[in-house]
């Protein structure tokens, strides 16, 4: 492999390999001397690359790279350690999802111009381009009506995938707490949301004969609230800030959880006079923040439960 064919770290590089794609390289594949490609066809080989390009551009690398990263809080080496950024990682994953999903229409057909064929959307400008160069139809190459079906399909595998390994599993009882260590927005609005519960269902309630009254936080949607917030350096990968609806984010981290569980949670029920504070404070509240004396709070109790959780 040539320099010009791999990037900075000596690896062979996506755009690369699509670059040195030449008609003689697929020739070669197809078992012929010489393969003629007139002016606007598209190789299959190239238009499904353009595709996986696209889709990597749009929704897989920033979050690979997003994995990689280091808690920028506890520095180094510390990989992988990211559960307190899970959960509002997954609305970010989400919605990157849905934005490459077309609208469709009442016949249930994809609506020109939405999704991955939205013109604003340059990641899949090649792929779109290159979709002009594929025949209607034929019996030797992938023709359109394959590619037509390409997105659906690719979309809807990748969406299944997700919500069974990733998103779900991060917006359950058991694990939706865990956004309480993490952005300092998100945190106020979970603690808030489960203090709201508590005080609601804080003991029997009853009307004027004696009969139990359904407390509100079974049979009422939170309110969460709504302004654009900055989900801070851990999400920024060099494309910069990343904002989003806190409103929205929050009613989609929590659209499965039950409060009475999380409540519930040994964790939660552990700190909950610390959690309360948080809801109740005036101000938004960044538990990571060193005081005054370099030391972090927060730190220890996680530590503390930690350690509690090994030892019993």
């Amino acid at each position: 492999m040539t320099e010009e064919l791999t990037d900075e770290s000596g690896d062979e590089s996506v755009e690369s390999l699509i670059n040195s794609f030449t008609s003689e390289e697929v020739a070669s594949k197809r078992g012929c001397d010489k393969l003629v490609i007139k002016p606007g066809d598209s190789p299959t080989f190239l238009t499904m690359l353009q595709f996986h390009r696209a889709f990597c551009e749009s929704a897989f690398n920033d979050n690979f790279e997003f994995m990689k990263r280091s808690d920028l809080y506890f520095g180094p080496n510390t990989h992988g350690q990211l559960a307190r950024h899970m959960v509002e990682r997954t609305y970010v994953i989400w919605k990157q999802m849905q934005d490459l999903i077309p609208d469709v229409d009442d016949q249930g057909n994809d609506i020109d111009g939405t999704g991955w064929m939205d013109p604003d959307n340059t990641n899949f400008a090649k792929y779109r381009k290159a979709l002009e160069g594929v025949p209607d139809k034929s019996d030797h190459v992938a023709d359109r009506a394959f590619f037509d079906k390409i997105p659906a399909k690719f979309f809807a595998i990748y969406e299944n995938t997700l919500n069974d390994h990733v998103l779900t599993k991060w917006r359950s009882n058991e694990l939706v707490w865990y956004g309480l260590g993490g952005n300092k927005y998100i945190a106020k609005e979970l603690a808030s949301w489960l203090l709201d519960y508590d005080v609601d269902l804080g003991g029997e309630i009853v009307d004027g004969e004696g009969q139990p009254i359904v407390a509100a936080a079974e049979t009422q949607t939170y309110q969460f609230t709504d302004k654009m917030v900055n989900l801070g350096p851990q999400h920024n990968l060099g494309k910069g800030d990343i904002k989003v609806n806190l409103k929205k984010l929050m009613e989609y981290i929590t659209m499965n959880a039950d409060r009475k569980v999380v409540r519930n949670d040994p964790f939660v029920d552990k700190y909950w006079k610390h959690i309360k504070k948080l809801a109740t404070s005036p101000d938004v509240v960044d538990l990571f923040a060193k005081k005054a004396d370099g030391k972090c709070y927060v730190v220890s109790i996680l530590l503390s439960y930690t350690m509690h959780i090994y030892i019993n």
